[in-house]
């Protein structure tokens, strides 16, 4: 009786062994099915999942600072100006309103008015830009439809040409023309 209980004890035991060995065998495997298809079926998916949560572009607007000599006098400085756009699709002005925007501009009507013609079928054109800000209150003062501002920076030279191969300019879009010289201190 006891040879049988021994043997019914390894039976049972290799049952379990084999079992066991079997199921980690069969979830090594699905382990292994998955993972392969993460990286083969789905990885562009997953890709695009992983930038959409990490990639971000945001758009930073930053001004210039100013370049002083060696005795601190300022040689290029970015002061603040607005630039006036305007989105043809949301506008629908009179006569007079054009009138009174071309007046608060500087501009003439009749420019004004073929610009505005012209581009009906843009959603952005600039009207005019680097105006001193206390002008472009007097613009958006009217509260025309379409008409907005946004603020810029002007570089201004106080020393003029004097220093102007060493700095260099900007054009009207604050993008560099010229040399830059870096000192080290």
């Amino acid at each position: 009786m006891e040879v049988k209980q021994k043997n019914n004890n390894a039976v049972y035991i290799a049952w379990r062994f084999w079992f066991l060995l079997g199921f980690l065998a069969l979830c090594a495997l699905v382990l292994f099915y998955r993972a392969i298809d993460l990286h083969v079926f789905e990885q562009a998916f997953l890709s695009g999942q992983g930038d959409a949560r990490t990639i971000r572009f945001e758009l930073l607007d930053a001004h210039r600072g100013v370049i002083t000599d060696r005795n601190g006098e300022p040689l290029a400085i970015s002061a603040p100006v607005e630039t006036v756009y305007a989105n043809p699709k949301q506008m629908n002005l009179s006569a007079g309103d054009m009138k009174k925007l071309a007046k608060s501009l500087g501009l003439s009507f009749d420019w004004l008015k073929r610009k505005i013609d012209r581009n009906k079928t843009k959603s952005f054109i600039y009207l005019k830009r680097k105006m001193a800000p206390h002008e472009v209150e007097a613009v958006l003062a009217l509260n025309l439809d379409g008409v907005y501002s946004r603020r810029e920076y002007k570089r201004y030279y106080p020393a003029g040409e004097v220093a102007a191969h060493v700095v260099g300019f900007t054009d009207i879009d604050e993008n560099h023309r010229g040399w830059t010289v870096v000192v080290n201190e």
